[in-house]
C-alpha cells in the first residue's frame, strides 16, 4: 500500500497542520483505490497502514518554479554540495529570492557528466517552507520517503497536456488551467468557461479536467471535457521516476536510519509505556559509573605505587638512567650491593640451608642436597603433614616457601603429589604478591 499526501499550497492561509488534506492510496501503484480529504490526525489514525508504511508528499504546482539548464562538465563522482553550488549559480538570475533559500532538485535520470554538458529540468521551492512541512508529517507519525511533483514538465514525445483543476476554498473556490509540456509548466485562472478557449490553444482531446469542475457552476458542467482525478498525476510521477527529495532532504538508507533511531529514542523517552525500562535504565547508568569511579581510583592507586618504586629506585641508585622495570631494576641493585658488601642474599645456598635448619624438627637426616638458580632441593627430610604446616609456617615468616618437589614441576606427575609424605622438598623464595 502507498499512501500519497498532498501538501498545502505555500500561497495559502492552510499547512500540512490544517483541518483537511488531499491524499490517495494506491495498493498496486498504478490504480487509486481510495482517495479523499483528511486531518493529519485523522490519515494517522483513520487510513489503514498509513502510520506504519512510508509515505509519499505531493508538492503543488503553485509550489515549484521549473527551470531548464545546462549542466557543466562535472566528474560523476561530483560531491552533492559541489554539486548544489553549481546549480545554485545556475539560477541566481532567474529566481527572485536567494537561491540558498530554495530548495532545488534535478529531473529523474540527470547526473553530471565529465563528458559533455547535458540539459535538465530543474525543480525551485521555497526550502523553509518544504522542510517545514515534513517535519509536521513526521511529528504526525507520518513517514515520508519520497517527494512527487504534481506538474512536471513533459518530452517532446509526449507533447503538451493541459489540466483543468480547482483550487481555494468556499467562495474563493476558483478554476485554473494547468498546462505541461517540453516548455516546461505553466498556469493561469480561468474565471469562467468561456475562456477557456483562448487559455487553450492546444488540442482538445489533449486538454482534461478534474471532477471537482463540475461543482463550480452549472456552465462548467457543460463542457465536454474528459475527467481525470488529479491523484492520477501522483501515481503517474511515482511512474516516472520522480523524487524532489535531494540534496539536504535526500532519503538515503544513513539518513532513513538516524530518522527512525531519532522517532524510537523520542517515544522512549515520553512514552509511560516504557517509564520502568527508563528507570532500569537509569539504574544500570548509576551503576556503571560507579564502578568507572572506581576503577579511576584503583587506577590512580596502582600508578602511585608505581611512582613511589620508581621515585625509591631513582633515589637510591642515582646511575640509574632509563626506568624499565622499576621493581625488578630495584631488586637487582640491591642483589648486587649485597655482594659488592660481603653479605649473603635470602635465595643463596647458605641462607636457604639456616632457614631450613631452624624450620624443620631437629634429629633429621639429609639424603641429598641439590641447589641451583636461587632454589633449594632437599631429599630425606621425612616430614609428615603436621611438620610440613609447622615448617611452612615458620619459614614464610623469612618470605619462603617449601613444598612438595612433585608440585613444583609437572615431570613429577600426580601420584608424587598425593604421597602423604613425600621424600623431596623445593625451598625457594615466595612469588611477590
Amino acid at each position: 500500500m502507498t499512501l500519497f499526501i498532498a501538501l498545502p499550497d505555500p500561497m495559502s492561509a492552510a499547512s500540512a497542520a490544517g483541518p483537511a488534506l488531499r491524499y490517495a492510496v494506491s495498493s498496486d501503484g498504478v490504480s487509486l483505490a481510495q482517495r479523499g480529504e483528511q486531518s493529519l490526525a485523522g490519515l494517522a489514525a483513520g487510513v489503514e497502514g498509513a502510520a506504519n508504511q512510508p509515505a509519499i508528499a505531493v508538492v503543488p504546482a503553485a509550489a515549484l518554479s521549473w527551470h531548464r539548464v545546462t549542466l557543466p562538465q562535472l566528474p560523476r563522482s561530483t560531491r552533492p554540495a559541489r554539486l548544489r553550488a553549481v546549480l545554485e549559480g545556475l539560477v541566481e538570475e532567474r529566481v527572485l529570492d536567494a537561491p540558498a533559500a530554495l530548495h532545488l532538485a534535478l529531473e529523474p535520470g540527470v547526473q553530471a557528466d565529465a563528458a559533455a554538458p547535458r540539459e535538465a529540468w530543474l525543480a525551485c521551492c521555497d526550502k523553509s517552507w518544504l522542510t517545514g512541512q515534513m517535519q509536521q508529517l513526521e511529528r504526525h507519525g507520518l513517514r515520508v520517503r519520497r517527494i512527487v511533483p504534481a506538474a512536471w514538465p513533459r518530452s517532446a514525445q509526449a507533447g503538451t497536456e493541459g489540466l483543468l483543476t480547482v483550487e481555494g476554498l468556499g467562495e474563493r473556490r476558483q478554476a485554473w488551467l494547468q498546462v505541461c509540456g517540453p516548455q516546461g509548466v505553466w498556469r493561469r485562472p480561468v474565471h469562467a468557461p468561456d475562456e477557456l478557449a483562448q487559455a487553450w490553444s492546444g488540442p482538445p482531446e489533449r486538454l482534461e479536467a478534474i471532477p471537482e469542475v463540475a461543482e463550480l457552476g452549472p456552465s462548467w458542467r457543460q463542457l465536454a471535457l474528459r475527467l481525470r482525478p488529479t491523484e492520477q498525476d501522483w501515481l503517474h510521477g511515482v511512474a516516472a521516476g520522480w523524487d524532489l527529495a535531494q540534496f539536504e532532504l535526500r532519503q538515503g538508507g544513513l539518513e532513513r536510519a538516524r530518522r527512525r533511531a531519532g522517532r524510537a529514542a523520542g517515544r522512549f523517552l515520553r512514552e509511560p509505556s516504557w517509564r520502568f525500562a527508563r528507570v532500569g535504565l537509569l539504574l544500570l547508568a548509576t551503576q556503571l559509573a560507579a564502578l568507572n569511579g572506581w576503577a579511576w581510583l584503583q587506577r590512580q592507586e596502582l600508578q602511585a605505587r608505581r611512582d613511589t618504586v620508581r621515585q625509591l629506585l631513582l633515589a637510591g641508585m642515582p646511575g640509574t638512567r632509563v626506568v624499565v622495570d622499576a621493581r625488578a631494576q630495584l631488586a637487582r641493585g640491591v642483589g648486587q650491593m649485597r655482594q659488592d658488601c660481603g653479605r649473603a642474599a635470602a635465595d643463596d645456598l647458605e641462607s636457604l640451608l639456616q632457614a631450613l635448619a631452624g624450620a624443620v624438627p631437629a634429629g633429621r637426616q639429609v639424603q641429598r642436597i641439590d641447589y641451583q638458580h636461587g632454589e633449594l632441593r632437599v631429599d630425606g627430610l621425612g616430614l609428615d603433614a603436621a611438620d610440613a604446616v609447622l615448617a611452612q609456617d615458620q619459614l614464610a615468616r623469612y618470605g619462603l616457601r617449601l613444598r612438595p618437589a612433585a608440585a613444583a614441576g609437572a615431570a613429577a606427575g600426580p601420584r608424587a603429589s598425593a604421597d602423604p609424605t613425600p621424600q623431596r622438598w623445593t625451598l625457594n623464595l615466595a612469588e611477590a604478591p
